[in-house]
């Protein structure tokens, strides 16, 4: 059966006909359109639009109101509040966190984790998240540390905020139901999934092996002698100097000159770029060079701070 043509509208005409927002007292974030209070349920991406097409004819039949909106990435469900005793949708078509099927009493024992029967509907997510257009997963370094083969927390609640149109609170709880089923786990041993810049890996990747590459174990590295640098923030200051790096120059603030410096932002800008971290890594690793005494302020002695803020080599 073919959908009304009203059904699905451009992004663009279905923002321009809403009316007003939700009166008090309706669920957050619920919009009113053609007189019918819509909220936002999941997100389709354009190779799943068969799928969208079905979970809205099972809400229209079911007496709501829904709109399918067409973007460039897919469609974007909106539809009316689900009313009690309403049958809920087929399990592969729910909205917000797929839900573990309740086992038959005398049926057999739940297949292992990870497996197609039982965790289906999480392995297959975890699939849709490992392939492209999904999560990014890649060798990174944080504090001197190596993780193969891993994605971010941050990345991954992102994604599924996204893509499946929930919540955040949903989706760290989606998260610890792909921890529990170990489709994927967090490298440093953790059991709850957390959001921000926790590193995992999943099941796939820990199945694949890789002959040059051990287990990422921090190193046991003895205190650098006084007044010398440890060695891999030697060769991290030699690629800031090199020409490829910073622009050392002369600056002026104030009616002040401060010889041979650069600004906070400079640097990690270039460490974000060049060393393929994030911010707050940037962030940690600038405080490490002033904590080494590898780079100074040129004027306190102060922690690394970010923005336009003048630091020079300390050999300089």
């Amino acid at each position: 059966m073919a959908l009304p043509e009203w059904v699905v509208l451009k992004e663009a005409e279905f923002w321009q006909k809403i009316q007003r927002t939700a009166a008090a007292g309706l669920p957050a974030g619920a919009l009113v359109f053609n007189g019918a209070t819509l909220v936002r349920g999941r997100a389709f991406d354009r190779t799943s639009a068969q799928d969208a097409f079905t979970l809205a004819q099972s809400i229209q039949a079911a007496g709501r109101a829904c709109v399918l909106v067409e973007s460039a990435a897919g469609y974007t469900l909106w539809h009316e509040p689900q009313t009690a005793g309403e049958p809920p949708p087929p399990p592969f078509l729910r909205t917000g966190i797929p839900q573990p099927i309740a086992p038959t009493p005398g049926a057999a024992p739940a297949p292992a984790p990870g497996s197609q029967s039982g965790g289906g509907t999480l392995s297959a997510l975890a699939e849709q998240m490992r392939a492209t257009g999904g999560v990014e997963v890649r060798d990174r370094l944080y504090q001197f540390r190596p993780y193969s083969r891993a994605c971010v927390g941050s990345e991954v609640v992102e994604w599924l905020m996204r893509t499946q149109g929930i919540a955040k609170r949903q989706a760290l709880e989606l998260g610890q139901q792909l921890m529990d089923q170990r489709l994927i786990r967090n490298l440093d041993g953790e059991s709850q999934f957390r959001d921000g810049n926790s590193f995992y890996r999943f099941l796939v990747d820990d199945q694949t092996p890789v002959a040059t590459e051990p287990e990422p174990v921090a190193p046991e590295r003895p205190a650098a002698p006084s007044g010398t640098l440890p060695q891999d923030l030697v060769a991290l200051v030699a690629q800031l100097r090199s020409p490829g790096g910073l622009t050392v120059s002369d600056r002026w603030y104030q009616f002040r000159r401060y010889e041979r410096c650069f600004t906070a932002a400079e640097l990690v800008e270039w460490l974000m770029r060049t060393q393929g971290i994030t911010k707050r890594q940037a962030l940690d690793l600038g405080q490490a060079l002033v904590d080494q005494r590898a780079i100074r302020h040129v004027g306190e002695d102060i922690p690394f701070l970010e923005g336009n803020t003048f630091y020079t080599f300390t050999t300089d």
